[in-house]
C-alpha cells in the first residue's frame, strides 16, 4: 500500500492510497485512508480553459450552493446543507498536482449508494432484486424528486451538467435518496464546452443525430440545459416504469449500430405515443427474454398514464412535444411540482406482497384499483381539493391531498406560494394537522392552525380540536392573501 501525503492548492493536507484506482474514462480515483474521501486524478494533461473550469466550480459555483465554511464566521447559503446531500460536488479550493497529473478531492457518497443504478431502471434487473431492496412506488416519487431539485439548482445559475444518466445519478430506493455525482465537468454556454456528448440512452436525440459533425459546424448540437432536461425526464420515466421510454419494437435499419443511432437520435420515437403506435412493445412479440422483463415492458397494463394528470402531462412534453423540439421540454422545476403534486395524490396498497405497495390516485372515482396487482380498495376515500380563501381553484402545487391514516398536514398544504423545497425554514417544516381513521371516520386534528374555521357550520376549530371530514365539507385552513380553503370528497369503493 502507497500512502501519499501531499497539500492541496489552498495549503490542506490531503492523504489517499496511490494502488489500485478505480478508473473511468476521464479520471482515475483514489481512497484516502478513512475513506471519507477520494482523490479523482485527470488521465489527461488539461488546458488552462479546463483548469480554469475547475478552479469555477470549486470556488464560485461552489460557494454559490453551499455557501463558505472557509470564512470567519462561517457563511451558509440556502438549502445548503440539503445540497450536500443531492451533490457530490467536490470540496473547495482544494486541486491536488502529484506526479505530473492534476486531480480533486470529492467527498465519497453514501454508502447506501452501492447497488448500480441501473439495476432500478432495467425491468430484468429490477425483478431479480430482493423485494427489501426494490423499494415502493412512493420512495420512488421522492428519489427523482431529489433528482429534479438537483437539477433545478444546477440550471439556476447557468449551469448544466451534460452526462446526466445512470452513471452519474445514484439513487437508493430504499432509503429514498438521490445523487448527483461527477460535477466537475459541468457545462458553461459561451464559456466552458462540455467534455462529453453524454451516456448512451440519455443523450438527446438533437446531440446523437448531429455527434458525426465536427465541433466548429455551426449544425452541430451540443449538451446543455436542454438535454440535461431530456435526460432528466428520460431518469423520471425509467425510475418510475423501470424502463426506457425509446427502446421498443420499431426496426429502422437492419444494422444493429444504425438502427439504435436511429431509435435514439434522428427518428427517435416515444414507446407510449398515442398519434404514432409503430414503436410500442407488442405482447404477441414478447420472447423469454421478455417475459422475464413483465410487467414492466407492457405499456398496456402498465401505461404512463397510472401516475395522475400532473406526470402524464409532463411525460407528453417530454416525449411527444419536447423530443425533437429542445425548447418545449419540461424544466426541472416543472417535474418538481409534478412530483409534489403526485406524492399527495397516493395511496396506499392494501395487498401487502404487492411489489410497488402504493398507487397513485389518479381518478377520483369508485372502484379503485391498484395498477400494479389488481387489488380493489376497499372503504371510502377522503379527498382535500385546495383553493384559495375566497374559493378560487389554486393553480401550481398541492392541488389536493388524498387522506390516508396518521398523514401529516402541512403548512405548505394551508398557505398558497409555499412550497416543499430546501427553502423552508424549520418552523414552516412543522406539521400542522394530522388525520386519523376512527370508527369508520376521517378525522383532522389541528395542531398548529390558529385560523382553522368549519366554513359549512361557522364554527372555529381552535389547535388541539378535531373536526370529523364529511362529504361537502368546506375547511378554511388559513386565511389572507396566501389563505387556502379545502372542500372534503368522500369516495366510497
Amino acid at each position: 500500500m502507497t500512502l501519499i501525503r501531499t497539500r492541496a492548492t489552498d495549503g490542506s493536507s490531503v492523504e489517499f492510497i496511490y494502488d489500485n484506482p478505480m478508473s473511468g474514462s476521464q479520471k482515475d480515483v483514489y481512497w484516502s485512508p478513512d475513506k471519507k474521501y477520494v482523490v479523482a486524478f485527470y488521465k489527461k494533461t488539461l488546458s488552462s480553459n479546463e483548469r480554469e473550469r475547475i478552479k469555477k466550480i470549486i470556488g464560485e459555483y461552489y460557494v454559490g450552493i453551499f455557501g463558505d465554511d472557509t470564512s470567519k464566521p462561517p457563511v451558509k447559503s440556502v438549502g445548503s446543507e440539503y445540497w450536500k446531500k443531492v451533490f457530490c460536488w467536490p470540496k473547495k479550493g482544494l486541486i491536488v498536482e502529484h506526479d505530473g497529473r492534476t486531480g480533486i478531492v470529492v467527498p465519497a457518497y453514501d454508502s447506501c449508494y452501492q447497488k448500480k443504478t441501473d439495476n432500478f431502471l432495467l425491468p430484468k434487473s429490477f425483478n431479480q432484486l430482493p423485494p427489501e431492496e426494490k423499494g415502493d412506488l412512493l420512495r420512488f416519487l421522492v428519489v427523482c424528486l431529489h433528482l429534479a431539485r438537483g437539477v433545478r439548482r444546477l440550471h439556476a445559475p447557468g449551469l448544466s451538467h451534460s452526462d446526466l444518466s445512470h452513471n452519474n445519478c445514484r439513487i437508493d430506493p430504499k432509503s429514498a435518496n438521490a445523487c448527483i455525482i461527477d460535477c466537475d465537468s459541468l457545462v458553461v454556454p459561451n464559456w466552458f464546452p462540455p467534455v462529453v456528448d453524454g451516456t448512451p440512452g440519455f443523450i438527446a436525440p438533437e446531440v446523437l443525430a448531429t455527434s458525426h459533425l465536427p465541433v466548429n459546424d455551426c449544425n452541430k448540437k451540443l449538451p446543455c440545459k436542454e438535454t440535461d432536461r431530456h435526460a432528466l425526464a428520460v431518469l423520471i420515466y425509467s425510475c418510475l416504469f423501470h424502463r426506457h421510454p425509446l427502446e421498443g419494437d420499431k426496426i429502422h435499419d437492419a444494422d444493429t449500430d444504425k438502427n439504435d443511432m436511429l431509435a435514439m437520435g434522428e427518428r427517435a420515437l416515444w414507446i407510449e405515443n398515442s398519434k404514432d403506435k409503430s414503436n410500442r412493445r407488442q405482447s404477441q412479440n414478447f420472447d423469454r427474454e421478455d417475459r422475464k422483463k413483465l410487467p414492466w415492458i407492457d405499456t398496456t397494463t402498465l401505461p404512463y398514464t397510472i401516475l395522475g394528470p400532473w406526470l402524464q402531462i409532463l411525460f407528453e412534453r417530454a416525449f411527444i412535444e419536447g423530443l425533437h423540439h429542445p425548447g418545449k421540454r419540461p424544466s426541472a422545476n416543472d417535474w418538481e411540482e409534478a412530483l409534489l403534486a403526485t406524492i399527495d395524490i397516493v395511496l396506499p396498497c392494501q395487498n401487502d406482497s404487492c411489489v410497488k405497495h402504493w398507487f397513485v390516485l389518479s381518478e377520483i372515482s369508485e372502484k379503485q384499483k391498484c395498477p400494479y396487482c389488481g387489488t380493489l380498495f376497499r372503504g371510502d376515500v377522503a379527498v382535500l381539493d385546495f383553493y384559495t380563501a375566497d374559493g378560487r381553484p389554486v393553480a401550481v402545487n398541492n392541488k389536493r391531498l388524498v387522506v390516508r391514516d396518521q398523514l401529516k398536514l402541512h403548512q405548505w398544504h394551508s398557505q398558497n406560494g409555499l412550497v416543499s423545497n430546501e427553502k423552508l425554514k424549520d418552523e414552516q417544516k412543522k406539521k400542522i394537522g394530522r388525520f386519523y381513521r376512527n370508527n369508520g371516520k376521517w378525522t383532522l386534528v389541528n395542531k398548529g392552525l390558529p385560523g382553522m374555521k368549519n366554513i359549512t357550520t361557522g364554527k372555529d376549530i381552535p389547535i388541539g380540536h378535531d373536526v370529523e371530514l364529511t362529504d361537502g365539507l368546506q375547511l378554511l385552513l388559513s386565511s389572507g392573501t396566501n389563505g387556502r380553503l379545502a372542500k372534503v370528497r368522500i369516495v366510497n369503493n
